[in-house]
């Protein structure tokens, strides 16, 4: 008798800790639902609060060539689509370094409060750049690679005329960085 009653008051307690979660409502699944989990916000129903946490937007990637070191010679590439959100230009330099150019497509616009965040990497490394956000003031960056990153980069190049290939990683990410 006692283990049923024990199961009973076991069974009751787990069904009235679960019962709030079941009855919870569906998080959006759109970023521009009103009713939208913004990060670190909870859903509480009838005493229970379930902390929801914002992930990391992931990287959204595109590749580009530093073009062979022949100076005037260079790269363009885009994100992709037909209004791309972000463009970049590389250009050789005469010293047999590099310019990057980054800037948002011309179609792109900026929530309020929202920002990019940047990110340049040669072969699984981060290439340090100077300016890693744009937001609706700074629609562009522009980056010199000196010689002494680029010409080892060359040297282990297996593309044509030792161009060598970057892949630019950036995602939009709200608040204040």
């Amino acid at each position: 008798m006692q283990f049923r009653l024990s199961s009973i008051i076991t069974g009751l307690a787990c069904l009235a800790t679960t019962l709030p979660l079941t009855c919870a409502a569906p998080i959006p699944t759109e970023e521009s639902a009103p009713n939208s989990i913004e990060a670190r916000q909870s859903i509480c129903r009838s005493g229970v609060c379930i902390p929801f946490f914002q992930r990391e937007p992931p990287w959204n990637t595109f590749d580009i060539l530093i073009p062979p070191s022949a100076v005037g010679t260079t790269s363009e590439a885009t994100s992709g689509g037909a209004n791309p959100t972000i463009l970049a230009d590389t250009w050789s330099r005469q010293d047999g370094g590099a310019f990057l150019a980054i800037n948002l497509g011309h179609a792109f616009r900026f929530s309020p409060l929202e920002y990019m965040e940047l990110s340049v990497r040669h072969a699984g490394q981060d290439v340090p750049i100077q300016r890693n956000r744009l937001d609706s003031t700074t629609r562009g960056a522009l980056q010199t690679l000196p010689h002494t990153l680029v010409a080892p980069w060359r040297a282990q190049s297996h593309e044509v005329g030792r161009a060598v290939r970057l892949t630019i990683r950036w995602r939009v990410r709200e608040g204040t960085p």
